[in-house]
């Protein structure tokens, strides 16, 4: 029989107890806060499709559905367009003048 020999993942997660996993840190609770304060600018439809395509990498496509029409596309890229642009206000990352 022959196995495959694979190499150690150091920066995976121990499952069995063997360690214990870092805390969290500084910038993920920074971060965490910073999630908190936007969700009621951008409301639950803002930050589901902001989440869903920034954080998760969904794609356009996959968050309207595969067999929507090209002017719900739209919509959605022209939305998260805004919900952007709105997230770059708050952060003074706007280049708009």
């Amino acid at each position: 029989m022959c196995r495959s020999t694979r190499a150690i993942d150091y920066g995976r997660e121990p499952v069995d107890g063997g360690g214990r996993a870092d805390p969290i840190g500084h910038r993920q609770m920074h971060a965490a806060e910073k999630l908190r304060r936007i969700r009621p600018l951008l409301g639950d439809k803002g930050y589901w499709l902001v989440s869903r395509i920034c954080g998760e990498g969904y794609s356009l496509g996959e968050i309207v559905g595969p067999g929507a029409s090209k002017r719900a596309k739209l919509k959605a890229a022209r939305d998260l367009r805004e919900f952007l642009d709105l997230l770059c206000e708050l952060w003074n990352l706007s280049t708009r003048r």
